[in-house]
Formats: C-alpha cells, structure tokens, sequence
C-alpha cells in the first residue's frame, strides 16, 4: 500500500512540478509572477483569470466579462455568458427568446420562449399542440391536439385508438372512432374476450328462446288435435243424420200403437 501510494505521488510531481525532479518548480495557471508551493502546489497569488481551485488546474465555465470565477466556490464573478444560469453557470438556459439569457439563478428567460416552447424556463415544448402553439405560462393548447393526443396540453396519449384514425375526446380520451382489433369502447381498455362472453351469452339466449317457442307451438298443436277428437259430430255429417231418422221413425211408430 505504501509503494503504490509513493508511485501515485512521484506520478503526480512529475506531471505538475512538484518534488526534486527537473521540473519541480513550473507552477501552472497561477497569477502573479506564478510561484507557488514546493511541497503542495499552491499558488502564492492565486490563479490566473479562468482557473481555480488550490493549484488553479480547474476552469471556470461560461463566466462573463473577464472570465473570472471564485477560486474556492468556482461561482462566476461577473455574471454568465448568454444561455448559461446558475452560480457556477453550468445549466443551460431554455428556448429563451431575444439574446437567449436568462435568470442566472432561477432559469427563467428574460425575454419570454421562442415558438413551440413553454414554462417559465422554456424547457417545454407544445409539440403535440395544433401548431405547436400553447400558452407559454400553463402548456394549454389553443387550437387543440394533434390526432392521437389529448388534454389541455394534450400530452396524454389516447391509448389503443383505431390506427387509421387515432383520434379521441379531447377532455375524456374516449375513441372517437373506435378501437384497435380486440379491444372495446369507451376507453378501449377491455380486452375482446368479454365481447365474446357477450355474444356467445346472446347466442345461448337465442337458442333457448327458440327451443322454448317451439315447444309452446308443440303442445298448442297436440292439445288443439286432442279437443278436436273428442267433440260430437256435426249435424250435417251422414251418421248423425241416420241416428235422428231411426229415432224419428221410433217415436211415430210408438204413437200409432197407443191410439
């Protein structure tokens, strides 16, 4: 452990100057007339403009005017350049309009967001919106959705909406025009086989309704036949014709032998 550590540090005096070799003495970036510690680096007048830390081998990033940032925090002195914000101006600003700037602590762009963008930090964008056009303090769309999107920014999705025709309600995401294979209405959300219960529900329905008329016409049709095989005959038939000419001729003859 103790060799590799004295490796790691003859590494280091060697590429930065420092230790009893040839160059032990070449400070880099410090300000002044650019000495600095034998043993540890540090530079006795700090470092020159756009570099900091102890030894002044770190950078200062996108710092305006001069360039200059705090030695220790890195924090720029005079400001960011244009499209930077933060203390050490490392976050990009937004679709920002005018000359891009923005606050250099929140973010927020000066001048409002280029076309197609939103929020205050102009990192949104109204891609989905009709023109990609939305009101830049909400995301609210102001001529509607794309097809295939909804809500008030319209960055839902309508989901599993008819491919041909993706369009769905703008405030409930129901399919306008109906679902992809498989799925049902509204919401296209149930799979198909609850479709195919209900069908194959209707058919058994539909067949037991027929089996059942059937079966009333089936005993309407014996019982008519049965009633009509046991009425009495008609009058007109012959045989109840001979049955009241016997009876007639019965009668007379009786009434002839009683006088």
């Amino acid at each position: 452990m103790v060799l590799v550590c004295l490796v790691v540090f003859l590494s280091y005096c060697v590429l930065h100057g420092l230790g009893h070799n040839p160059i032990s003495y070449i400070c880099s970036n410090c300000a002044g007339n650019g000495s600095c510690s034998q043993i540890k680096g540090v530079c006795h007048n700090g470092c020159r403009t756009g570099f900091r830390g102890d030894i002044c081998i770190l950078e200062c990033h996108n710092c305006a005017g001069s360039g200059a940032c705090d030695i220790e925090s890195g924090a720029c002195l005079e400001g960011c350049t244009n499209g930077h914000w933060g203390d050490e101006c490392t976050f990009m600003c937004g679709a920002c309009s005018g000359n891009g700037s923005c606050d250099r602590h929140s973010g927020r762009c000066h001048s409002g967001c280029l076309l197609g963008h939103k929020f205050y930090d102009c990192h949104g964008t109204c891609s989905t919106c009709v023109n990609t056009t939305c009101n830049q303090g909400d995301g609210h769309c102001m001529h509607g959705c794309y097809p295939g999107h909804y809500g008030l920014d319209c960055e839902k999705a309508c989901m599993h909406c008819r491919a041909d025709n993706p369009e769905c309600d703008r405030t409930t995401g129901a399919c306008l025009f109906g679902c992809k294979s498989g799925l049902v209405n509204p919401f296209c959300e149930e799979e198909s086989i609850h479709t195919d219960e209900s069908i194959h529900f209707n058919i058994a329905v539909f067949y037991i309704s027929l089996l059942f008329i059937i079966a009333v016409l089936g005993a309407f049709v014996i019982c008519n036949y049965k009633h009509t095989s046991k009425s009495p005959p008609l009058l007109g038939s012959k045989s109840a014709l001979g049955l009241h000419s016997s009876q007639s001729f019965r009668e007379s003859a009786h009434s002839i032998t009683f006088f």
